[in-house]
């Protein structure tokens, strides 16, 4: 999702929705570890290419070596992630012999979901990257998982916070959570600060958060991942029930109340024409309409079938609304899209009155 959503976005930059910057720096795992691998919550890592196994550099086996002698057990995952898939724990006294061949079966894997095509910018390497042809290692770190849903507001600060504790999880066949405890308030000072600090090292703001952390036992928070959007499953209806507060509503009026260009709306009805009687067969010139990119809705109020009478004269047939960048933008295309745009009927074989909405 993220990948389609970042290149829709690159097509279209004027289009309303929220900063693609935040998305590459905290979907993509990699540039999350990247942005905060000089503050207190940088957890070692190293991405790893398909040309690093097939042919490893004295840097890369370096670079390898220097991770693996100060992690103990480490992860192997993504770099997008997968609903859990892919995520393998390699323990320390197993990474000889198993975690080349974790890597290999992650690449393997994303071969089969991204084409050599979908790429994304990577910060270490500055460059774009193929999605398929590379897989993220980090140091395990070992406590307590955490799960903190909540809000960013306008200045950054936090709104409607729960944080879950993770009591039931699996590994196999994939990493996922059965059971979690949330006690509110929470009383996670930690946790809150951790989070404090990553809304304020990223500059988040007007959005939800799904962020999942550990805590170890000299009660330091690490953020294993950071997802700018609400969280799955019924986290949303915790959330609501907690604050009262629905998480996708806000996020759209924010999303919709942010700074835009000035505008012109233009919203016009179809009506049937003076003695014009019978079954609707059809709108010519609608499909065209809808296709317009300067079409904001159509509301359809009379169907194709539906039979018009003498006294539904007064009916709206269609609503119908455009907007432009200026009054004269939005006419022009009003003139050129309406002109087209009519009802044909044909005559009535049931007469049955059709009642609709009077100006």
């Amino acid at each position: 999702m993220w990948p389609c959503f970042l290149d829709v976005q690159a097509a279209f930059p004027k289009a309303s929705c929220f900063d693609p910057r935040i998305v590459a720096a905290t979907a993509i795992k990699a540039n999350l570890r990247f942005h905060l691998a000089t503050t207190p919550w940088a957890v070692p890592y190293l991405l790893v290419s398909r040309s690093d196994i097939s042919l490893p550099s004295p840097s890369f086996i370096g670079a390898l070596s220097r991770l693996l002698q100060t992690s103990g057990d480490v992860i192997v995952k993504p770099v997008i992630g997968l609903a859990g898939q892919g995520v393998v724990r390699v323990r320390k006294a197993t990474l000889g012999r198993r975690l080349f061949g974790a890597i290999q079966a992650l690449f393997d894997a994303q071969s089969e979901i991204y084409s050599a095509n979908t790429s994304v910018f990577i910060e270490d390497w500055k460059r774009r990257q193929s999605l398929a042809s590379m897989v993220l290692i980090e140091r395990y770190v070992p406590g307590v998982e955490y799960s903190v849903e909540g809000f960013a507001n306008h200045e950054g600060a936090i709104e409607d916070l729960v944080i879950q504790m993770k009591t039931k999880q699996e590994q196999i066949p994939v990493f996922r959570d059965l059971e979690y405890e949330a006690e509110h308030p929470s009383s996670c000072a930690d946790i809150l600060a951790c989070v404090k600090g990553l809304l304020s090292k990223l500059d988040y703001r007007r959005l939800p958060f799904h962020i999942e952390l550990k805590v170890d036992r000299d009660g330091k928070a690490y953020p294993i991942e950071f997802n700018p959007r609400m969280g799955g499953g019924s986290i949303v209806d915790l959330v609501e029930n907690i604050h009262g507060t629905n998480l996708l509503e806000k996020a759209f009026r924010y999303t919709v109340s942010s700074p835009h260009p000035r505008r012109t709306f233009l919203t016009r009805v179809l009506q049937p024409k003076p003695r014009q009687t019978g079954k609707l067969k059809k709108y010519v010139g609608l499909a065209a309409l809808l296709r317009h990119p300067s079409c904001v809705f159509v509301k359809k109020i009379v169907p194709e079938g539906a039979v018009v009478q003498a006294k539904d004269r007064e009916v709206y047939l269609l609503e119908t609304c455009l907007v432009g960048s200026t009054r004269k933008d939005v006419r022009a295309h009003a003139s050129k899209l309406f002109k087209n745009l009519r009802a044909v009927f044909s005559p009535a074989t049931e007469p049955r009155s059709l009642r609709g909405k009077k100006p």
